[in-house]
């Protein structure tokens, strides 16, 4: 495995895992208005990364791994950053 399919891989696992995130605060913090267009976003990235897992393998679990990791981290920062400027608003 080359060292960009290798970035390809995290990278699509990144964005998936980031939007599975991110869809599940969603839910859980009824934000309704972000559901339907994350999971379109959410489908367009199930089936980048299912294609390219086919096509690379087996191994296609090692980047997958750390990007769903970096990706699962960055969507509770940027949710948890989110959440904190409209508590703000709300304050105001």
């Amino acid at each position: 495995m080359t060292t960009a399919i290798f970035a390809q891989l995290a990278a699509n696992s990144f964005v998936f895992v980031a939007l599975k995130a991110v869809q599940q605060l969603n839910v859980m913090h009824d934000e309704v208005y972000w559901i339907a267009p994350v999971s379109a976003l959410l489908a367009i990235a199930e089936v980048s990364l299912l294609l390219a897992t086919v096509i690379t393998g087996w191994w296609s679990w090692v980047p997958m791994c750390v990007g769903g990791s970096l990706g699962c981290l960055g969507a509770m920062a940027f949710h948890r950053r989110m959440r904190a400027r409209k508590v703000q608003c709300e304050k105001v």
